[in-house]
């Protein structure tokens, strides 16, 4: 089904008010995902459409819209510029090599459990992905362009961006203004940047207790970071550190008691403080 025959079907100014599923997987000549017109879509199956380059900008504003698959549309380049699914659970861009923006995400987003971006195209993604307090799984292997996991991860520009939105924002939901708004990831457990190759520094912006109260896991494996900050010292429940093949890694910090494994295997630019600092650490497993 090409771009031009969608745009016949969903017609303007016609609302498919009972439509709640559509799937649309190995349908190679979509170029352009148009206006749905469909207010109720829960499910939007998109999987392997390969020359899909752009989704339309209505599609970031459906309320009920809970399943969203773009699983290797490796074409696609943009998405929506705000995310406002306040019904979404499931959203997978795997393979999606050739997305380098991931969207910014609205407060009122809060049911997204699952957000897959194995072997994506993004070099960053925004601070506002911080609004997503349910999330408890991330993909992020092989983001190998990825440079920055969050970016201006600080609570002040984020209360200002929230407090100042677009002009296309104001349209769609008029202010945030008194909006109550926890933020971080209040269920994710485990955080996996392994292979993310690009990632080198700027860890101290976003590696924050509080924006992972309950997180065990952390893989930072064969990326190219230097340091790791010492906030990780907080982090009360990490039990696993995966910092395997960082051969630029130089120093590590006194780690939480609550560690019990490290596996810094051809981490072989790390100081003689930083080694004897793991040594004297009991844990459970050690690998260096």
């Amino acid at each position: 089904m090409s771009s031009i025959l969608l745009e016949k079907v969903f017609k303007q100014g016609f609302q498919y008010k009972n439509l709640k599923t559509i799937e649309l997987r190995f349908c190679k000549f979509i170029t352009k995902l148009p206006d749905l017109c469909s207010p109720n879509l829960e499910k939007l199956d998109l999987h392997s459409c390969e020359n899909l380059i752009e989704v339309h900008e209505s599609i970031g504003f459906l309320e009920k819209l809970k399943v969203w698959n773009l699983h290797g549309c490796s074409q696609l380049q943009i998405l929506p510029s705000t995310l406002m699914l306040k019904s979404l659970g499931y959203f997978n861009l795997n393979n999606c090599s050739r997305l380098e923006k991931f969207p910014d995400i609205h407060p009122e987003m809060k049911c997204l459990k699952k957000l897959y971006l194995l072997s994506s195209g993004l070099r960053e993604l925004p601070s506002s992905l911080l609004y997503l307090t349910r999330l408890d799984t991330l993909g992020l292997i092989f983001c190998g362009k990825l440079t920055n996991f969050l970016v201006r991860a600080n609570k002040s520009q984020m209360q200002e961006e929230v407090d100042i939105p677009s002009a296309k924002l104001r349209l769609a939901c008029n202010s945030f203004h008194n909006f109550s708004r926890p933020i971080g990831f209040l269920s994710m457990t485990q955080l996996n940047l392994g292979a993310c190759v690009g990632i080198k520094v700027g860890l101290d912006s976003w590696m924050q207790p509080d924006y992972f109260p309950v997180l065990t896991n952390l893989d930072l494996a064969y990326t190219s970071i230097v340091t790791i900050p010492e906030s990780i010292t907080r982090f009360a429940r990490l039990q696993y550190l995966y910092i395997r093949d960082c051969k630029k890694l130089r120093e590590i910090p006194r780690l939480p008691q609550s560690i019990r494994t490290v596996d810094a295997l051809r981490c072989y630019r790390l100081d003689p403080q930083s080694l004897s600092r793991l040594w004297n650490q009991d844990f459970t497993k050690y690998s260096c």
